[in-house]
């Protein structure tokens, strides 16, 4: 099994290849990839992990990609940190304000999940 710290040098080596640097569709694919592979394999709590660090950073690409895998994988255990954020926002202390409309839908998601179980 991969830990977190394997799978952020995965994701880091996504965030710096050539490619992702001209097409953010790139990166986002290519981290969607990395991270899908890491949940089929189950290692869930890696990808949750390294996600919420993301969030916690406050700073694009990497808070909206870990937006955009909350969303997309459903992790739930990632709700606290997407609402700090979404708070953070708000502040104005990071991201730009158009950002919450990721954050709101991700965690409207989320919420419908938790409806759906």
């Amino acid at each position: 099994m991969t830990d977190s710290i394997e799978l952020l040098r995965e994701l880091r080596g996504c965030l710096s290849a050539p490619a992702s640097l001209k097409s953010g569709e790139y990166l986002a694919n290519r981290v969607g990839s990395v991270v899908r592979n890491a949940m089929s394999r189950g290692e869930r709590s890696a990808v949750v992990d390294v996600m919420r660090s993301w969030l916690r950073q406050g700073g694009a690409p990497e808070s909206d990609l870990a937006i955009t895998v909350a969303h997309d994988e459903q992790l739930s255990e990632l709700r606290p940190d997407l609402q700090s954020l979404r708070e953070d926002i708000v502040r104005g202390a990071v991201l730009k304000p158009y950002y919450l409309r990721w954050v709101d839908e991700a965690l409207a998601a989320l919420d419908s999940e938790d409806e759906g179980h």
